[in-house]
Formats: C-alpha cells, sequence, structure tokens
C-alpha cells in the first residue's frame, strides 16, 4: 500500500541540441550535356548543350536539355521524368564521394524537326553529395521514337543545390 502512494519523477532531455533541422524539398540544378549519335545518316554526329533539372529525390526527378547544331533542323529539344536508385549493396547513396545508380525515364523530345517519344535508361555516379550540393555524372542510352526512330547516347555533368 505504501508504493500507491509514491511520487515518481521522469525526465526527458534531448541529445541535440537543435530540434528542427530543414530537409530541402526539391534540388535545382544545371548541367552540361553532350548528345551522341552512333548513326548519324549525314546529321551532326556530336550535339552540345545544357539543360535544368529539378532533383525531388534520386527516386524522381524533371530535367529539360537542349541541344543546338549548326542550322534549326538540328536543334533538340529533350524533357523528360524518371528516377534513379541506388544499389544497397554498393553504399546505398549514403556516401559523400561516388554514389552509383540506375535510373529510367520517359518523356518528350523535339528531334530533327519531328515530335519523339522517349524512353532512356540511365547509369550516374554521384561524384560529391553534401547537405549544400550534389555534383553527378551519367549517360543514358537514349531511344526517340516516332515517325522516324532513333538512338542517341546523352552524357551529362550536372551540379544542383538543395532549396
Amino acid at each position: 500500500d505504501r508504493v500507491a502512494m509514491a511520487t515518481l519523477t521522469l525526465t526527458l532531455q534531448s541529445r541535440r541540441s537543435v530540434v528542427f533541422a530543414p530537409d530541402a524539398k526539391v534540388h535545382p540544378g544545371g548541367r552540361a550535356s553532350a548528345l551522341n549519335l552512333p548513326s548519324p545518316n549525314g546529321r551532326e554526329q556530336v550535339r552540345f548543350g545544357g539543360g535544368a533539372t529539378l532533383l525531388f529525390d534520386r527516386a524522381f526527378s524533371l530535367d529539360l536539355d537542349v541541344f543546338t547544331g549548326p542550322g534549326d533542323e538540328s536543334a533538340t529539344l529533350l524533357t523528360t521524368l524518371g528516377g534513379a536508385m541506388y544499389s544497397e549493396f554498393l553504399g546505398n547513396g549514403d556516401r559523400a564521394f561516388l554514389n552509383p545508380f540506375l535510373g529510367f525515364r520517359l518523356g518528350y523530345g523535339r528531334f530533327d524537326r519531328a515530335s519523339h517519344f522517349v524512353a532512356a535508361a540511365e547509369l550516374g555516379l554521384e561524384r560529391f553529395k553534401h547537405e549544400y550540393l550534389l555534383v553527378d555524372v551519367s549517360a543514358r542510352a537514349l531511344g526517340l521514337i516516332g515517325s522516324s526512330s532513333h538512338f542517341a547516347v546523352q552524357t551529362t555533368f550536372g551540379v544542383t543545390v538543395p532549396f
């Protein structure tokens, strides 16, 4: 009967001094890019350009790329959305350096004055990953499917920052 009247004092403390740490919702960024046509069929084989990306997470991003050439007919526009995943066997994306990823993308492309459906497989490497900066490189195998279909390889060097 003495236990029923006992006073119990409980004190809870956080180990961290910061109660709330901000988390980025989107990582906007830019990139330099090259588009290589293995069988150009009279067209310019390599086109250089750049683009912008909105990386919400490695699992979902939206990309816009523009490539220019000597004439209006060689201008290329690619808009894709897709995502990628890390390998649990290769660090699961938790390292600060050299995180490999695999991805898949779908979208729209304007290539040689014609509209195309775009499907791409991506292999990439996060060169540097920090809470305030992400630097990555990737290679994409692109299928441009339309009235005439094409195959291309896109290489990119990108930098994103959190927002």
